[in-house]
């Protein structure tokens, strides 16, 4: 429900998946919201540049929010579309890991998702990346602000 109207009626894989609304896909699960202008290869971000996204098909454009989930992002080399962040806690919980991780001009942490155990410790500087496919991007919506 948003402000007492049906936000999203689909499957509950779709509703995580492919949201339509930032407002329904921060209701549905944890997710690393980006804000932005809409370009075509995704979001350019005010402080980290261009954002890779997809928005399937849908006509969006000015700014909205880029929502990619924790699981959909990775630890990866420096290169082209990464993010240099810094480990702030990792949480192991068996069969997956949570790292909590800050980066440059973004007060909310981001989460990342790994099977299993991870060598990423307190204190390490890493690279973020993900794929455009698995980011999503979502109109504009002011009840959500991402930084």
């Amino acid at each position: 429900m948003v402000e007492g109207k049906v936000g999203q009626v689909d499957s509950p894989v779709d509703l995580y998946q492919r949201p339509n609304t930032a407002y329904v896909a921060d209701f549905i699960g944890d997710g690393n919201f980006f804000d932005g202008v809409v370009v075509p290869e995704g979001i350019m971000h005010k402080s980290l540049g261009l954002l890779p996204g997809n928005r399937y098909g849908k006509d969006i454009s000015g700014d909205a929010h880029l929502l990619i989930r924790p699981e959909d992002m990775r630890l990866a080399d420096s290169g082209e579309h990464s993010i240099p962040a810094v480990v702030q806690d990792v949480q192991f919980f068996g069969g997956a890991s949570t790292l909590v991780l800050s980066i440059v001009g973004r007060t909310a942490p981001i989460l990342v998702s790994q099977p299993g155990a991870t060598s990423a410790h307190r204190g390490a500087v890493v690279n973020l990346t993900w794929s455009a496919q698995k980011a999503i991007i979502l109109p504009n919506d002011p009840r959500r602000s991402a930084l």
